[in-house]
Order: C-alpha cells, then sequence, then structure tokens
C-alpha cells in the first residue's frame, strides 16, 4: 500500500509539471479500477471533472472523490447504461457545450462501449484524449507493474472510426435531429479516405439537410438537397437503407412547396387548397417530431399556425383577406353573427355582459377572429369543433413561455391543442375529400434502416 502510495507521488509530481492546470474541464468514463483516474486528476488539476459511471461502477467514483479532495462544486457526474455508445457521446457533447477550450477526456477507465464514445466525441470535437499507459505488464496480476505507468495524450483516431460516425449519424437522423445528424456526416465526408465511402457520407449529408430545410420550411433548399441525393443514389448505384419510393414522394411534395417561397402571393396561396394542404400536413407533421423530442414549445407554436392557416385559407376562399379586412364590404347579417358570437364568447369568459353592437371586426384577423366569422358562415370547417374547447386550448400557446414569459409547456399541454388541432385538419380533409390519417403518413419523415 505504501510503495502504491509512493508511487502515486511521484507520479503526480512528474506529471503535475506537464499537465498542471492545462484543462478547465476533465471528463472521464469510470470502470472498476480507480487509482490511474485518481492519479489523472491529480497531476491535471482541473477546475472541474465529468465523470460517467454505471450501477457497478458507483463505488469507484466515491473512492476517486474522496482520495482526490474533488468538491461537491468541481463535479458533473452522469450514470448511464454503460453498453450505449451514443448515451457517452451525448452526455459528452452536453458538457462540452459549457466550455470553450480547455477540454480533455481521459479514456483509461470505464467499458469498452463507454471508451469507444467517449474516443468519438473526443475525435469529433478536437479534444485531447489523455491515457494511462505502462512499459510492463504483470501476468499473474493481470495489472500494469507499479512505476511502469506513465500519463501520455494519444492521437486522434478519427480516422479509425468510420462505422462509428455512420451509426451516430444515423441515430440522430432517427430521432429527428437532423442538425447533429448533418454535422456528424459532414464529419465522415472530411474524414474518409475511400472514395465510395465519401459519396455515401456525402449521400447522407444531403439528406439529412434536405430533411432540416424541409422541417425549418426553407423549401426551396431541401428542394434543391433532395434533388442531390437522388443524383448520388443513381450515379453511384448506393443504398443508404431509405425507400426509394418515398424519397420520390417527398421530392414531388418539396417541388410543390418550394413555389411558395417564390412565386405566390399569399392571398394567392390560401386561395390554393392543394398548396394548402401541403403547408398544413408539414406544419402538423413537424409539431409531432418536436413533441417526440420533448419539445413542446415548439410543437405547439406549429399547432397554432396549422390552426390559423385553416381559417386564413377558408375565409380567403370568401374572398376576406385576413391581413387587411374590410367588414364595410361585408354581408351585414354575417357581421351581426360575428358579433353576437364574440360578445356570447367574451361574457362567458369575463363572466358579464358584453354588448355585440360595440364589438367591431379588426382590420387584421387573428385566430380566434377568423374562428368566430367563420362560424357566423356556419362554415363546414367547424362542424365538428367547439370554439370555446378550442380557444382555451389555444391559450396555452398564449401563455407560453417562448411567446410571452408566463410559463413552460408541457406534454399535456401539447395533446390538449393537438386533439383539437386534428379536428381542424378532419374538417378540412373532409371538405376536400381527403382520408386524414393516409394524407399524414405521406408527410412523416423516414428512419434509416
Amino acid at each position: 500500500m505504501r510503495d502504491n502510495k509512493n508511487f502515486r507521488a511521484r507520479f503526480v509530481e512528474k506529471y503535475g509539471r506537464e499537465y498542471s492546470g492545462k484543462y478547465k474541464l476533465l471528463i472521464m468514463p469510470i470502470g472498476t479500477t480507480p487509482e490511474p483516474l485518481i492519479r489523472t486528476i491529480l497531476s491535471v488539476k482541473p477546475e472541474r471533472v465529468g465523470f460517467l459511471y454505471t450501477e457497478e461502477t458507483e463505488d469507484a467514483l466515491d473512492r476517486i472523490v474522496e482520495e482526490t479532495g474533488l468538491k461537491v462544486s468541481q463535479i458533473e457526474k452522469a450514470k448511464i447504461d454503460g453498453s450505449r455508445v451514443e448515451e457517452v457521446y451525448a452526455k459528452i457533447r452536453e458538457w462540452i457545450g459549457k466550455y470553450d477550450d480547455g477540454i480533455a477526456v481521459d479514456i483509461t477507465g470505464g467499458k469498452k462501449a463507454m471508451v469507444g464514445g467517449a474516443t468519438v466525441a473526443a475525435s469529433f470535437y478536437g479534444l485531447d484524449i489523455l491515457y494511462n499507459d505502462y512499459t510492463e505488464f504483470d501476468a499473474e496480476k493481470r495489472r500494469p507493474v507499479p512505476g511502469s505507468e506513465f500519463l501520455t495524450t494519444l492521437k486522434n483516431p478519427f480516422e479509425a472510426t468510420q462505422d462509428m460516425i455512420y451509426r451516430l449519424g444515423v441515430e440522430a437522423f432517427n430521432r429527428y435531429d437532423y442538425a447533429e445528424a448533418e454535422r456528424l456526416f459532414q464529419e465522415g465526408v472530411n474524414r474518409t479516405g475511400s472514395p465510395v465511402k465519401r459519396e455515401e457520407f456525402n449521400a447522407l449529408l444531403a439528406l439529412a439537410s434536405s430533411y432540416l430545410a424541409w422541417d425549418t420550411f426553407r423549401f426551396d433548399d431541401a428542394r434543391k438537397r433532395m434533388r442531390r441525393v437522388k443524383d448520388l443514389l443513381d450515379r453511384f448505384g448506393l443504398k443508404m437503407g431509405v425507400n426509394r419510393k418515398i424519397l420520390d414522394e417527398h421530392l414531388g411534395i418539396i417541388e410543390k412547396l418550394s413555389k411558395v417561397n417564390h412565386d405566390h402571393y399569399y392571398p394567392d396561396i390560401l386561395n390554393d387548397s392543394a398548396i394548402v394542404k401541403h403547408l398544413l400536413l408539414t406544419c402538423f407533421t413537424s409539431a409531432e417530431r418536436k413533441s417526440r423530442a420533448g419539445r413542446y414549445e415548439d410543437g405547439v407554436l406549429r399547432l397554432y399556425r396549422v390552426c390559423e392557416m385553416a381559417s386564413q385559407h377558408r375565409l380567403a376562399l370568401r374572398g376576406i383577406d385576413t391581413g387587411k379586412a374590410n367588414s364595410r364590404s361585408l354581408d351585414h347579417e354575417i357581421i351581426e353573427r360575428y358579433q353576437q358570437i364574440k360578445a356570447d364568447s367574451l361574457s362567458r369568459k369575463y363572466n358579464r355582459e358584453f354588448n355585440p353592437q360595440k364589438i367591431t371586426l379588426p382590420d387584421k384577423i387573428g385566430l380566434t377572429d377568423g374562428y368566430m366569422l367563420l362560424k357566423a358562415y356556419n362554415d363546414d370547417l367547424l362542424e365538428n369543433l367547439d370554439l370555446e374547447t378550442l380557444f382555451d386550448a389555444i391559450e396555452t400557446r398564449n401563455l407560453a413561455y417562448i411567446e410571452h414569459g408566463v410559463r413552460v409547456v408541457n406534454e399535456k399541454d401539447y395533446g390538449r391543442m393537438r386533439r383539437e388541432t386534428e379536428r381542424i385538419l378532419q374538417g378540412f380533409s373532409g371538405i376536400n375529400g381527403l382520408e386524414l390519417e393516409k394524407e399524414l403518413e405521406r408527410y412523416r419523415f423516414p428512419v434509416i434502416e
């Protein structure tokens, strides 16, 4: 025991001269042998340490913290599944987002999958990779000979990790994180030396870029990138785990959507039921993807846009431009109905009487006024819709933190608004002779098998 402590002291004295104070954050997967990690921490003296540990290595973590004298304020820790490479990668990515530089990853400890994920993350983000190596090994005791160990910085092994890049990129793509998939596939393009592999990564990069552009409503960019995907697949005979029929159909949809950015005046778009269908279903399925990623506020904003656009479309078909409405041009009986509907709604909401005659239709018609006006017309869109239930659900968006700083939207809030939005889409589908679920399936993004 004394020899081990003496060796630790000599090790720290020697390598502390080279590494002490060099890193702000030191990230370490924890295995069952804590001594090498203790020596590294004492030598490096980082400001903070991020520990990745499993249920089996929790005791080792306690020993490391005790023997290095780390304070609670210096520790980041995450209990993970040691067999899930992507979990290790994701946690390291989260930690390094807090620092501009001065980060190293020690891959001496941890299960193989943990070390693999840590190595890929360190390589991808250009971090130093530390390792406790040795010159002599005791075969009988199955450990390095004390005194033969040394701390070293390894070369970036990214060249040998193409399969890992592919796997992580596919996982990011399949969980709708297209920006991360794009970054990973771009790194694959940059790093590979194989011409065939480079074109495979180029096709995957274009695929991720296309769906990222579509999901953020940059339809012309999505069209260009999807065309590149098809060109690469055709020219090189590539297979990428996505049904070609889906890609063909999606390109057709994007082709139509791309015209929205260039060739149409917005009121003209609202008069075109085919274009409006593409926009509504694109927005709704985008909301679904955001909710699955736990981004309920983003999902609610997209649902709100679906509700708003559907009402704008139905009013446009009646010759009403919601951006610059002229109530004097509308039928007097319709205006009276609208006034009564709004007065009744306000009376219920505020528990006092409102005079219908004092209510005017605004020049810019928002969502609630739009639906009240549609109700005055007895529009078919509202056949299975209760306006008060819809308005209660929409209040989720109005109170959302991202909009007005009141509160954060949760899964239940999103679910309520989704149900009302789906009713609106059912009404739109019924009017236009569509089967909603079949139509929605055409707009859902694929996964890479």
